[in-house]
């Protein structure tokens, strides 16, 4: 009687459709890494943590063909994570979330920095095309639609960059905000987007004319060499005001307590003991 063949043992699928177990696997690759990079002692009964084994196969498939996570790789994720977070000290933690911070930021630090680059740039040099509705002198019209394009794109960028700034300087350890997450790419999106707002929305009343000024300095390098036009220190400040309310948000929240504060006592509203 002819032996039974024995089944083939089913093949092994390495692409995995699940968000949430690769964004954790990748936090553990990234902790290997970061132990290995700091040299961070890792005692011998600890060391079986760093061989990954079949978690380094894995790889993200969010379309067609992914399998979820089985619960034994969960439950191997899991321990390694909690081991290797184990093995270092609080500062070293704290180094290693923050160079976690979410690489959309450099992108969207150069897309704001060209966006700054272009708004000066149509606002000195504005373009033979005329963005303002037609009528009466159509050169002043196309430079007046340029020059307010221009602030609005600088205003933006501006706010947009000292949101950014503000995370830079909180990675490189400089400033310390324990409210803030640098870890959490939805709360470094919305910060980046509330500065960029604070930026238009607080500075536009303001600097207009100071802009204009300064691209009318710029504009005309042979008169401003000679004297005949100056951008002074006060011209300088305004224009980079927007890139303060980006990153200060102490700062916006003074300038709103002002704003509120004013708007009261125009129309004659007193505030009671408690606010």
């Amino acid at each position: 009687m002819a032996e039974a063949v024995a089944a083939a043992p089913p093949t092994f699928n390495a692409r995995i459709a699940d968000h949430d177990f690769m964004r954790q696997l990748l936090v553990l690759r990234d902790l290997k890494e970061f132990i290995y990079g700091r040299a961070v002692k890792v005692p011998p009964d600890q060391q079986p943590l760093l061989a990954f084994e079949t978690l380094n196969l894995l790889k993200s498939e969010i379309g067609t063909g992914g399998r979820a996570a089985t619960e034994e790789e969960w439950r191997e994720l899991d321990e390694r994570l909690q081991g290797l977070n184990a093995l270092l000290s609080d500062a070293e933690r704290k180094e290693f979330r923050l160079t976690r911070t979410p690489g959309f930021v450099n992108y969207m630090a150069a897309g704001f920095l060209l966006l700054a680059i272009a708004g000066l740039a149509v606002s000195i040099f504005p373009p033979n095309i005329n963005v303002l509705p037609t009528g009466g002198d159509s050169e002043a019209n196309t430079r007046a639609g340029w020059a307010l394009a221009g602030y609005l794109a600088w205003l933006l960028s501006l706010g947009g960059i000292g949101s950014i700034a503000f995370i830079g300087v909180n990675v490189l350890a400089i400033q310390a905000d324990a409210t803030f997450d640098l870890t959490n790419p939805g709360q470094v999106l919305r910060r980046i987007i509330l500065g960029a707002l604070f930026g238009v929305v607080l500075a536009l009343p303001f600097g207009y004319g100071y802009f204009l000024a300064f691209c009318k300095g710029m504009a005309s390098p042979d008169a401003l060499a000679a004297g005949m036009i100056q951008i002074g220190v006060e011209q300088g400040a305004a224009l980079l005001v927007p890139f303060l309310l980006g990153f200060s948000s102490s700062l916006v929240m003074l300038v709103l307590n002002r704003l509120v504060q004013g708007a009261e006592t125009v129309f004659g509203i007193r505030r009671n003991a408690s606010g």
